[in-house]
């Protein structure tokens, strides 16, 4: 088909389908700055618009194997640069994965004091108040023997978890509370989440370009930077209060705010203190009844 002219359609559900200068499944604000540059009338915009006319014929049922092949290629509509962009910046976050995650198994099989027979079958995630007694009787055992080594493994698996974004922080801070009381493993807890958290702060700002390639984090961080802006005057209570609600999630506020202008001294501390609340929660469960102080070691 020649570039000059955009298909036609006699379609009487035309008016429905992608034009040039309506919106189509990206619009034209979000599509990366890398495909921008094409005029309405380019090959590439002509490309999109087929694509997403034989999506249409997939979905309807009358496409054939060359629909297929429209969808994968289009879905998401990134260009080539966009592309290698994206593929790029997530094998770098695998390979920094699989480094976190050596040091992490490294540390732990250095770290970790070697338990007793009689003691294996309490090491578990508890199913039952018995469990978690139990669970709690064998860590301030090893506390007590090898403070600085629980204190080690303990620390490095929450900046693990953090920094990935992985799910088992509430666990981490109920184990804390039973380990060391509510009056140190709070702070700890808080510490761990800041600072596990700037951590992914860090990576996220390290693959910033790659970010904004994508259509949907780039309306995203647009979005963020209207907030941000407006709530410039009381930006710190604004960042604690984020912390507190269960929404926006943690994880994708920890990846947005390196691109919006939030420095990393206001960025932790603010995860410090919004954190804090749930905090007090988690380890207070962990903390046996009566026992809301620290142990010895």
């Amino acid at each position: 088909m020649p570039p000059e002219a955009l298909p036609q359609s006699n379609d009487p559900d035309a008016s429905s389908k992608p034009r040039n200068g309506s919106p189509s499944l990206y619009s034209l604000r979000t599509i990366p700055i890398a495909s921008a540059s094409h005029s309405p009338t380019s090959p590439r915009l002509e490309e999109l618009t087929h694509g997403s006319n034989e999506t249409s014929s997939l979905l309807s049922g009358s496409g054939n194997q060359r629909s297929y092949t429209g969808l994968a290629k289009y879905m998401p509509a990134l260009d080539p640069d966009a592309r290698k962009l994206v593929f790029r910046a997530g094998l770098k976050v695998l390979l920094l994965f699989i480094v976190g995650s050596i040091v992490l198994g490294g540390t732990l099989w250095v770290a970790l004091p070697t338990l007793d027979e009689a003691d294996r079958p309490m090491l578990r995630i508890p199913k039952s108040f018995a469990q978690l007694q139990d669970l709690n009787t064998l860590l301030k055992k090893y506390r007590d023997v090898y403070p600085y080594r629980i204190f080690v493994c303990y620390t490095i698996t929450y900046l693990y978890l953090q920094a990935f974004s992985l799910p088992g922080s509430m666990y981490l801070s109920i184990l804390g509370g039973a380990v060391w009381g509510v009056p140190r493993a709070l702070p700890l807890a808080c510490s761990c989440v800041a600072t596990g958290a700037t951590l992914c702060y860090l990576i996220s700002a390290a693959l910033g370009p790659a970010l904004l390639a994508v259509p949907s984090w780039r309306a995203r961080l647009d979005a963020w930077s209207e907030k941000i802006e407006a709530q410039r005057d009381n930006l710190m209570s604004y960042l604690i209060v984020i912390r507190i609600a269960p929404f926006p999630p943690h994880w994708v506020v920890n990846v947005l705010c390196p691109h919006v202008g939030i420095g990393i001294p206001r960025f932790w501390i603010s995860t410090f203190l919004g954190i804090m609340g749930v905090s007090v929660i988690h380890t207070t469960i962990g903390a046996p009844p009566g026992d809301s102080s620290c142990g010895t070691g």
